[in-house]
């Protein structure tokens, strides 16, 4: 499952800030240092660029990390460690929905107290986990740099 999350997002990598990934990760300054950090914790989550009433620190704390660890050229950050960042998460996520499904398969299978019924809840909570990690829906929250608050949620 983690391997088909992986693979289904690959194209990913390469790909520029775009839209809003600029002033929410290349160029708000609150995210370049520890101490600016901070502000992310007290202010919005546009900063200065717009006044939305959003408030998501733990999202911001990530990108402050993966901007701290990404190789920085003329033009800014990598976005190959928040791509890789939002890949890791949304693998994680799709490992969280065939758990869930495990737990959830075998009361909808009369307790699968037989081979049949809890073969058949394994393979329906495996196939609820890999619809999950490869449908197109989750295509916005993986190579969309911003969607990592998606990820997050």
């Amino acid at each position: 499952m983690l391997l088909a999350a992986t693979v289904s997002y690959l194209g990913a990598f390469g790909n520029a800030f775009v839209r809003d990934d600029l002033p929410l990760i290349r160029d708000d300054a609150r995210l370049a240092s520890w101490t600016g950090l901070w502000q992310c914790f007290t202010g919005d989550y546009w900063g200065d660029f717009a006044d939305a009433g959003l408030y998501r620190p733990l999202t911001q704390a990530s990108y402050a990390l993966n901007r701290a660890l990404a190789a920085t050229g003329p033009d800014g950050p990598s976005t190959f460690g928040f791509t890789l960042g939002n890949l890791a998460l949304h693998a994680a996520v799709a490992w969280l929905v065939w758990r869930l499904a495990r737990a959830l398969f075998p009361a909808a299978v009369g307790g699968a107290a037989d081979a049949v019924g809890r073969g058949a809840a394994h393979a329906g909570a495996l196939a609820a986990g890999l619809v999950f990690a490869v449908h197109p829906a989750g295509s916005e929250a993986v190579a969309g740099l911003i969607g990592r608050a998606d990820l997050l949620a």
